[in-house]
């Protein structure tokens, strides 16, 4: 039996990378340890509606304050989400608040784009 699971790309908002980080050839490993900490975050509040299609892909943006309080979560138009899983990706984000903060303050951005991409996977 196959179930779909879901994956998040966290994509930093233009113009907030800085030349530094654009130049080097590594990503930050402290940046990619926050990306995967705000996704876990949020995927373990996520209770995925039985409508889930593969491969299909939302966008939220996502403001947040320092401390990672959540101030507003905003659906892209062109999300393929039907309007349940639309507000079950929502509800989660706001659930998981405050997203990490502490330990990533260098890291740390206002503005996180984030794209979710419900994916098959095997069990």
């Amino acid at each position: 039996m196959r179930r779909l699971a879901l994956v998040a790309v966290l994509v930093l908002s233009v113009g907030v990378v800085s030349a530094q980080e654009r130049a080097s050839d590594s990503p930050d490993p402290l940046m990619h340890e926050y990306t995967r900490a705000v996704q876990s975050a949020i995927l373990k509040h996520w209770r995925r509606p039985e409508s889930a299609v593969v491969g299909q892909h939302c966008v939220l943006d996502v403001r947040q304050l320092p401390g990672g309080i959540v101030a507003s979560v905003d659906v892209a138009s062109d999300c393929e989400y039907d309007a349940a899983r639309r507000q079950s990706i929502m509800a989660a984000t706001l659930k998981a608040q405050p997203l990490p903060y502490a330990g990533y303050e260098s890291v740390f951005h206002r503005r996180l784009i984030l794209k979710f991409v419900v994916q098959d996977s095997v069990p």
